[in-house]
């Protein structure tokens, strides 16, 4: 269970991906390219802009060896969907240190948030509307492809049994059977008990929060996270 100082740093963390979020539809608006490589500091012309082209190339192939093992390692998927990983980036040794259970989960939950949303923005962006299909018909391409990729990722606390089971009253149930209601990721601890659900969302979709908790049986204190595409996870 995450603690009072774990869940409002978990708060906080939503709060500033919202923030995010207004400031790249803000910049795509404008169409100010944020990503354009600059050229790095030791050049004659270091900190101007670089171009697109070759020599931009070369400037990122001379900041990666710098980079060393602090490069942000990528995950492919059956698919084609190239998947940012960020649970698997590296770390200085010393600035880890997990001193509770609190702690431990919430550094879970906000590693697999940001995991699951790079998922959702990768499968959004290479998922096409069939001619001819429905919203809903897409909302399901776009649910099938997320499943797919996120099984194929075997995250840490998810794996691949984490990924659409279904609950019901008395706990885990087929696929579905009456009365029961699927979910799209289910996070757990070394101990198996959930620490968070993530619930994904395409267009406008009724939020089912209280449904969830009710069937899976999770606690008040364990958040519901919405994943858009363009708003970004909600914690219900």
């Amino acid at each position: 269970m995450l603690g009072a100082n774990s869940a409002a740093a978990l708060r906080h963390k939503f709060a500033l991906w919202d923030a995010e979020v207004a400031h790249r539809l803000a910049l795509h608006r404008s169409h100010f390219n944020p990503d354009q490589p600059r050229v790095p500091a030791g050049h004659s012309d270091g900190g101007q802009w670089a171009s697109e082209g070759g020599g931009a190339r070369q400037f990122a192939a001379i900041s990666a060896a710098q980079a060393g093992d602090r490069l942000i390692l990528s995950d492919a998927a059956p698919d084609g969907i190239r998947v940012w990983t960020q649970y698997a980036e590296a770390e200085d040794r010393d600035e880890v240190e997990i001193t509770t259970d609190a702690d431990a989960h919430a550094e879970l939950i906000e590693r697999t948030t940001a995991t699951l949303r790079n998922v959702v923005l990768q499968v959004s962006s290479a998922v096409i509307r069939r001619p001819g299909s429905t919203p809903r018909d897409y909302g399901t391409d776009v649910h099938t492809a997320f499943a797919r990729s996120v099984r194929a990722m075997n995250l840490p606390g998810v794996g691949t049994e984490g990924v659409e089971q279904s609950f019901d009253q008395l706990g885990l149930a087929h696929w579905g059977k009456d009365g029961s209601i699927r979910t799209d990721v289910v996070l757990r601890d070394s101990k198996g008990i959930i620490i968070a659900i993530f619930d994904l969302k395409t267009g406008n979709a009724i939020p089912r929060a209280a449904e969830l908790r009710a069937l899976t049986k999770a606690g008040p204190d364990v958040p519901i996270i919405e994943l858009h595409s363009v708003r970004g996870p909600v914690n219900r």
